[in-house]
């Protein structure tokens, strides 16, 4: 996700000065990723399932929690990394 958005704005320095753009690919990428590496997973390779408790995405299948895993996760990063940046 991080060097994603490297290659979006020519910038490795782009956590320190976020705007909507940078933030939105992050995110995006991160939203596409799960939804790809989730249903390769679990639909082509097996390798695990879904119980009746998960909530899934309606078209998609994907599971919420994998979704959010990699939606709070990576934002909790962002937020660590600038304020560590401000201790500096």
């Amino acid at each position: 996700m991080y060097w994603s958005v490297v290659f979006a704005t020519r910038t490795r320095g782009w956590v320190f000065h976020l705007t909507i753009y940078r933030l939105s690919v992050f995110i995006l990428v991160g939203i596409l990723l799960t939804i790809m590496l989730e249903a390769v997973s679990v639909n082509l390779l097996g390798r695990w399932d879904y119980k009746e408790l998960m909530p899934t995405l309606p078209v998609l299948g994907t599971g919420l929690a994998p979704l959010l895993q990699w939606l709070v996760i990576p934002l909790l990063v962002l937020l660590f990394v600038r304020n560590k940046q401000e201790l500096v």
